[in-house]
């Protein structure tokens, strides 16, 4: 029953679901290089198997953090994440 609402559209989270909300939270969805240059970080991730270490939720969150250090933006980490 559960599976036909559903339509069978079952799927896990990867680092870029949590990637999408995290901007939205650190409000990088109006800063589009910053957004832009987290998604390629994030995407860099998917060329090492070695990633799979790491939870996807801690890779969004690095490629947040490290896009706002190399692009010097404000504050690179905010209370809200």
């Amino acid at each position: 029953m559960i599976l036909t609402i559903l339509n069978f559209d079952l799927t896990f989270p990867t680092s870029y679901t949590f990637l999408e909300r995290f901007i939205q939270l650190a409000n990088l969805d109006k800063d589009t290089e910053a957004e832009n240059f987290s998604k390629y970080l994030c995407e860099l991730t998917l060329i090492d198997i070695k990633m799979l270490k790491w939870r996807p939720s801690l890779i969004a969150m690095a490629s947040i953090f490290l896009s706002k250090k190399i692009l010097k933006r404000q504050s690179p980490w905010c209370s809200t994440l």
